[in-house]
């Protein structure tokens, strides 16, 4: 087990290489990490459900890393994760 599947809690039937396994999150069923968000998602956070506006990528020496714009609806506010 790596370090980042223990942080993220992936179990070892999902520790395969993602060009290997099927995705189960198809059917918009099942479990997803912080890393398969995508524009258009809903993202609970402190009992408050947020739709993820935008997404913006960053590289730096083949490292990429993602920020994502999450906006309540029901209140306007908007943070970023």
């Amino acid at each position: 087990m790596g370090f980042w599947d223990w942080l993220m809690g992936v179990p070892p039937q999902e520790r395969v290489a993602p060009a290997r396994r099927q995705s189960s999150n198809s059917s918009g069923l099942g479990r997803t990490t912080v890393f398969g968000i995508q524009v258009g998602d809903v993202v609970s956070y402190d009992e408050v459900d947020y739709i993820v506006k935008n997404k913006l990528t960053y590289e730096e020496s083949g490292f990429y890393w993602y920020d994502y714009m999450l906006v309540d609806d029901t209140t306007g506010r908007s943070c970023w994760l």
